[in-house]
């Protein structure tokens, strides 16, 4: 299904009946990625899955956007459809989305559901800065002649080893991801006042285990549900234990 929201043609998917429930994804994701938990999910609520702006089948934003104008696009969304209050699950960038939306809009969520949510910037550690540092004295060495062969390959790599391989792949969203996370939404954390329940895997490696604990210390009422044997996707890596606490 399609409609307009900010003058952009914004996809999304509903199905299901009971009380509303709004599904983000991360970045570089789209709805789909929901796709092994919708059945279930279906019984109990009337989902509502979208592409948010740049991912999937919905239109790039004109101008890099910032953590903030994804959170007020997802309101004029609700209100375009009147969803007047639902339950939220943001997975990655999808739940910094909502940190900020529900910090700002608590009257809107009934229930915050947080799973491998980014939005805690961590200090730079000495290797991901080493790393940096190399990626950018390469960058003018692999444009010299008789390298071009290579040049992408290498500069692939460069990044990898920076921890930035999203920025790299992140196309015309650069910016936005630029913008997106060199915010710190730790402040906003304490503003959430709604239930919230955070559902980490063990081993996720994107945003670790210790971010979701640092989330569960500073939101006032919250839960957290540690998933063994699962990464940053734990509703795929294990869908019925994740669905077990819904």
């Amino acid at each position: 299904m399609q409609i307009i929201v900010q003058n952009l043609i914004t996809h999304y998917k509903t199905t299901g009946k009971g009380t509303p429930l709004v599904l983000l994804h991360g970045w570089g994701a789209s709805l789909d990625s929901f796709n092994l938990i919708l059945p279930e999910l279906t019984k109990k609520y009337k989902v509502y899955a979208l592409d948010l702006p740049g991912f999937g089948k919905t239109q790039l934003p004109l101008q890099a956007w910032s953590v903030g104008d994804y959170a007020k696009f997802v309101k004029e969304f609700l209100d375009k459809l009147k969803i007047r209050q639902a339950t939220f699950l943001g997975h990655s960038f999808g739940g910094r989305v909502l940190i900020k939306l529900v910090a700002r809009e608590p009257e809107i969520c009934e229930k915050l559901i947080l799973t491998g949510a980014a939005g805690i910037k961590s200090k730079n550690s000495l290797r991901k800065i080493l790393f940096k540092t190399i990626a950018k004295v390469g960058k003018p060495i692999l444009s010299l002649p008789g390298l071009k062969s290579f040049k992408q390959k290498a500069k692939k790599k460069l990044y990898q080893k920076a921890g930035t391989d999203d920025y790299l792949s992140a196309g015309p969203l650069q910016q936005t991801f630029l913008k997106v996370t060199q915010e710190d939404l730790t402040p906003f954390l304490a503003e959430i006042k709604v239930p919230t329940l955070l559902i980490w895997g063990e081993n996720d490696q994107d945003t670790p285990l210790n971010e979701g604990k640092i989330m569960h210390n500073l939101i006032p009422n919250a839960d957290l549900k540690v998933i063994h044997s699962a990464g940053h996707y734990a509703f795929i890596d294990q869908p019925k234990k994740f669905l077990s606490y819904f």
